[in-house]
């Protein structure tokens, strides 16, 4: 039986027992990093009490794995660093907290786990005890976090404002493309129909012995020194209104980040407390397959 215990054999004879193999295969059977962990940082004990006790988990868990009841391990992470961080008042991004927000949802899971194992499994339940159902915390996260990371439009009404002035913009800027492109006069020195996005930019390709025809700005130049790129005047006076938008909305989802980030950041010490339980619950579970196999 490996228990986690102060250390009563030195190395040179764990060593020669090959005892770092049999954890590396305990470890093996774990669901994640924090199971993994305590599998290689096992020793062996003398304290039969514990010895006893972990056995006990040991059979019950077996027990429960035979009648169907596995933890339900999905969606878990090791998020002890990210939460650490919360709490010193860092931000996150966008998708350290989806990886929260997945843990969260689990720690639910775990909770209602624990409500369907038989009252014969009372070691097992009172292990399972100290985790709370934090899938409303979760439930924040994703209310403004879509699951490609995104901040959603409804994160918060100014968010929503600024993005539909965004898209507004748009939409005046491909329009005054579009009316330039009709005109006979300026189609004759573009040296193909159509314009081009260089960065956040829309510029048309003009004839470089045409340049002065097209007040604007040039952004570039092409390799062989035929083309220029300009940015006409009406459309780069449109741009700038962009350039402020867009620093409005970024400034505007580091608010939000920041938001959520200080709410986890005041769960840390649940979160925590959640992580640990699911870290020996993944242990008792390892031991219990290795037993069975």
């Amino acid at each position: 039986m490996l228990i986690s215990t102060a250390k009563i054999m030195d190395a040179h004879t764990l060593e020669l027992l090959e005892f770092d193999k049999v954890r590396g295969l305990l470890a093996g059977y774990s669901a994640t990093t924090m199971g993994s962990e305590l599998a290689r940082q096992l020793e062996p004990t003398r304290d039969v009490e514990k010895i006893r006790r972990d056995l006990h988990l040991v059979t019950e868990m077996v027990e429960a794995l035979s009648m169907g009841l596995s933890p339900p391990f999905g969606g878990v992470h090791d998020i002890r660093l990210l939460v650490r961080r919360a709490a010193i008042g860092t931000m996150l991004t966008a998708e350290q907290l989806l990886q929260i927000a997945d843990t969260l949802t689990a720690t639910g899971a775990f909770y209602r786990y624990r409500m369907r194992l038989d009252g014969r499994l009372g070691k097992l339940i009172e292990l399972l005890a100290p985790i709370e159902d934090l899938g409303a915390l979760a439930k924040t996260i994703t209310g403004s976090i879509d699951g490609r990371g995104h901040v959603m439009d409804s994160a918060s009404p100014d968010l929503a404002e600024i993005r539909h002035k965004l898209t507004d913009l748009e939409e005046r800027v491909q329009r005054e493309i579009k009316k330039l492109l009709r005109d006979p006069a300026l189609r004759s020195i573009l040296r193909y129909p159509n314009a081009t996005v260089n960065g956040d930019h829309y510029v048309l390709p003009v004839a470089a012995n045409h340049r002065q025809k097209i007040p604007g700005v040039v952004h570039r130049t092409s390799s062989t020194g035929e083309t220029v790129f300009i940015e006409p005047t009406a459309v780069a006076s449109l741009s700038a209104e962009r350039t402020i938008l867009k620093a409005n909305e970024d400034r505007e989802v580091r608010r939000i980040l920041r938001k959520l980030s200080a709410e986890i950041g005041k769960w840390a010490r649940h979160i925590d407390a959640a992580l640990f339980v699911m870290g020996q619950v993944d242990l008792v579970t390892s031991k219990a397959k290795y037993a069975r196999d």
